[in-house]
């Protein structure tokens, strides 16, 4: 034992909750599965966290020990540096949750062009200054470059492998201000227009625009909504109330709609195709309005349809609530409980 290497362990987390090819799993204080090497090697027991939470991610771990026992630094324990090697961006991209395919490719794209530009680099040692803004600097994709490194800052901090003071983008990076020009077309679709195109229409591109119209979901939370959403009657107090829909956030986090009978019916037959593809629909959403003669407009626009709707009937502050922005105030309101957010006037 005088020879092994030893980390502080949580409050809580005394006993095993379970073994993997490693060694044993813990639950941490938020009752999380933490993955421990405990091997025996060369006279040296070996007692470590990786600080995976998914077996994925700690079987990547144990590659990284086992080519260097006695070196081996797991992601973000103790003083142990953090670099955003493939074991790491590995797990990352398993803990973004399920997505649409376009997404998981554009955040492997960015992980990678991170892992390139970061090559070696300490993660709760980087500064801003130093390490963060110089690759940004007239970058390609710039705010979605923006986006992933805060993400995965913010997931390293959710995982206790950095202090909120090692993290150099918290508070201290921000997208670029989306510029006046592209204000400057409208992307609220009239009932007109809507109504139009969607006799242009059929099967499941149907059902899935009819869904936007009376969500203002985003397009990948229909494609979720139709592998493996949730519908239940509603019996609350708004009269045009029918159905409850469903559907998971990336992060896991329920986002409950209250929808039409006709939006129901859509959403049903939608479901029990058990698939929808994004880009079979815009492709279908343009064709539609091409033959229907009106301006185009795209399956997404409803999102904004909807927000700018709410706010001409006065009911701006139910907006948010309704179409699942993650502010913290939503989240504790909304999210902590089975309450379903009041409907706000759709196009269906």
């Amino acid at each position: 034992m005088d020879g092994g290497r030893h980390l502080r362990h949580s409050p809580g987390m005394a006993q095993h909750h379970g073994k993997w090819p490693g060694g044993y799993i813990r639950k941490d204080a938020a009752g999380r599965s933490i993955y421990y090497i405990r091997r025996q090697m060369a006279g040296t027991r070996f007692d470590v966290s990786t600080g995976a939470t998914t077996l994925r991610g700690a079987m990547a771990q144990l590659e990284r020990f086992e080519a260097d026992p006695a070196g081996y630094r797991t992601g973000g324990m103790g003083d142990g540096a953090i670099i955003l090697d493939d074991a790491l961006a590995a797990e990352y991209l398993v803990a973004c949750g399920r997505n649409s395919e376009k997404y998981l490719r554009q955040k492997r794209a960015n992980v990678a062009w991170w892992a390139e530009h970061l090559r070696g680099v300490d993660l709760r040692r980087a500064t801003l200054r130093d390490h963060i803004l110089p690759p940004l600097a007239g970058a390609p994709q710039r705010n979605q470059r923006i986006a992933c490194i805060k993400h995965l800052y913010s997931w390293l901090r959710k995982q206790d492998r950095i202090e909120t003071a090692e993290d150099p983008t918290f508070g201290k990076l921000a997208a670029d201000p989306v510029k006046p020009a592209q204000h400057e077309r409208s992307k609220v679709v009239t009932r007109e227009q809507y109504e139009a195109a969607r006799k242009h229409m059929v099967g499941v591109y149907r059902d899935a625009l009819d869904l936007l119209a009376g969500t203002g979901w985003h397009i990948t939370e229909a494609v979720r909504f139709a592998e493996g959403g949730a519908m239940e009657d509603y019996a609350g107090p708004d009269p045009d109330g029918a159905a409850v829909l469903t559907v998971w956030h990336k992060s896991g986090a329920p986002h409950r709609t209250i929808v039409t009978r006709e939006v129901a019916e859509a959403a049903a037959r939608l479901r029990a195709a058990g698939r929808l593809s994004q880009s079979s629909l815009i492709k279908a959403t343009k064709g539609a309005c091409i033959a229907a003669g009106v301006p185009e407009f795209g399956p997404g626009w409803f999102r904004h349809t909807i927000a700018t709707l709410a706010t001409e009937s006065g009911k701006a502050e139910l907006a948010p609530a309704f179409l699942g922005h993650r502010s913290a105030s939503t989240t504790r309101k909304f999210y902590s409980t089975r309450a379903i957010p009041p409907r706000v006037p759709t196009l269906r």
